[in-house]
């Protein structure tokens, strides 16, 4: 499975969501804590921001497939297009760009004269040598579809897609997309991934010292966008980065944290709460081929059983909001919201439809998650409900990741695996076409284990053909209608997952210090964006 980041099933849910009930909340007298659509203001130039990451495996383009490698490569290299933290896609070293009626054939006009951190000029030959070899690297699936790449003239870059894909532009956000100079080599070079060459508002400062620190400083030739502020961006790596941010922040060596479990201690004048700007979504994801949980009552009645507000109200120090969607918010078309019937609580409804589907008391139902330490609270109380309001017995168990990952594929696999998803790029296809088509399964053999996003095994070709056809519609719109329709089947008819909550995450930050601080769409600090006080 994929998810945003790359992160394989569970995401990690909301830090602050997790933290104990002592944290006061956003808004709240303890915190400042800053808006999503905080207006950037004047600041100065200069100053050093510090923060904590874990130790990347790649900071190489052709490799990022994390968000902690983003905060790294996003700022490096800069590709065609740009992506503003509320997901609007704007121009990057494209000046402007065309595509056909059926998004097969692209056209893309470079900016002249923009260079790369050693000098060399970036033009189509840059990309094309970037997307050749990032198509042996670790997000290669990233690049399916694209059929041939010309880059015969140094400005204009021609692309020709197989199927044609309309979101061929949101999903160009990604670092894969970068131009890369002549001397990058192969996708494995070592000496180029410890010292990336990218065309960003950053270059690299010195070589990546592995498990040890990167250093990164502005880039004065950049000339695409908002030039940087800060003079440079100290990232410590870390195998436990919440808790050494957290100390690192307390002791005055870094600007941005993450947040600690349990809790916090009383914040410090200047400190501030920075929240992420797009939500995610925790589901319940359901073994739909095998029983008990084979049928749409049955799934239903497992979703109307779960008092969600209750959950939220009791268990979370920061409430998530109920889901009532897959897609998350600001994703979502508006009207969308209401899209799962069954994502409210009425347990008169989840005893009807469970005696329909042959949940009998005692019936077994097996549930899976991860990362005791954040999800059991809530999860229990998942437990709880199922059991007191059905008469069930939910077979509980904490697994490590590895193992999680390796059961929700397997053939044969029943019950339900705690899951999550954000979103790769603005559109509601990031999530419905990856978590819900039957290519995404992997495999045709229920023998063999799922190998796509598709770990539950759900197959409708209704839903499929509207996923086909969201993707070859142009405007943004009515791409957006179809794929509303075909979450209507998907969630609101099949419930093929079972949506919980959206959660937010927040960063605690040196308001003091700095303003701007904000997170990109990746949810990792805007390095762009953020200046001295």
């Amino acid at each position: 499975m994929r998810g945003r980041r790359f992160v394989f099933g569970l995401i990690a849910v909301s830090q602050v969501a997790l933290v104990g009930a002592d944290v006061a909340g956003p808004g709240t007298a303890a915190f400042t804590s800053l808006s999503i659509d905080e207006p950037l203001v004047d600041g100065h130039s200069g100053g050093t921001f510090r923060l904590v990451s874990p130790e990347p495996i790649s900071i190489d383009p052709s490799n990022t497939a994390n968000g902690y490698e983003m905060q790294v490569t996003s700022y490096l290299f800069t590709g065609l297009v740009t992506v503003a933290p509320n997901g609007a896609v704007s121009r990057g070293v494209a000046t402007d760009w065309t595509k056909d009626a059926g998004c097969v054939r692209w056209t893309f006009h470079l900016a002249r004269g923009t260079r790369f951190h050693n000098g060399e000029e970036v033009t189509s030959r840059s990309f094309k040598r970037g997307w050749k070899r990032a198509a042996s690297g670790r997000v290669a699936w990233l690049l399916k579809g694209i059929d041939t790449v010309d880059a015969t003239d140094p400005y204009t870059l021609r692309v020709a897609l197989v199927p044609g894909d309309c979101e061929f532009l949101q999903r160009m956000i990604h670092p894969v997309f970068s131009p890369v100079p002549s001397n990058a080599g192969p996708a494995g070079n070592d000496n180029y991934n410890d010292r990336p060459i990218g065309n960003g508002p950053f270059r690299m400062g010195g070589p990546w010292r592995h498990n040890s620190h990167i250093r990164l400083v502005r880039y004065d030739g950049y000339r695409l966008g908002r030039k940087a502020s800060l003079a440079a961006v100290d990232i410590a790596t870390s195998i436990n980065p919440a808790a050494d941010s957290y100390r690192a922040f307390r002791s005055g060596k870094a600007d941005w944290a993450q947040l600690p479990k349990p809790g916090l201690p009383s914040p410090r004048p200047g400190d501030v709460l920075v929240p992420t700007t797009v939500a995610t979504v925790s589901y319940l994801l359901p073994a739909v081929t095998t029983k008990p949980l084979d049928s749409a009552p049955a799934r239903k009645a497992i979703s109307l059983a779960i008092d969600r507000a209750a959950i939220a109200r009791e268990t979370f120090a920061y409430q998530p909001t109920p889901a009532t969607s897959l897609v998350p918010p600001p994703v979502r078309r508006s009207s969308a919201s209401a899209l799962c019937g069954a994502c409210r609580f009425d347990p008169a409804e989840a005893r009807r439809l469970a005696k329909i589907a042959g949940l009998t008391r005692g019936t077994v139902v097996h549930f899976r998650y991860a990362d005791r330490a954040r999800h059991e609270k809530w999860t229990s109380a998942i437990k709880r409900q199922l059991e007191s309001t059905l008469g069930i017995t939910v077979n509980y168990y904490n697994l490590p990741f590895a193992a999680l990952l390796e059961n929700e594929v397997a053939p044969g696999v029943s019950g339900i695996t705690l899951s999550g998803w954000g979103m790769d790029y603005p559109s509601p296809g990031d999530a419905l076409a990856t978590l819900l088509s039957t290519r995404e399964i992997g495999t045709l053999d229920p023998a063999e284990p799922a190998t796509g996003g598709n770990a539950g095994r759900y197959s409708n070709p209704r839903v499929d053909r509207l996923l086909d056809q969201a993707r070859l519609t142009a405007n943004k719109q009515a791409r957006e209608i179809v794929y509303e329709r075909a979450e209507r089947i998907a969630i609101g008819a099949d419930l093929a997952v079972i949506p919980l909550f959206y959660h937010r995450d927040y960063r605690l930050a040196a308001g003091d210090r700095f303003v701007n601080l904000r997170t990109d769409w990746s949810g990792n600090a805007d390095l762009a964006a953020i200046s001295l006080r």
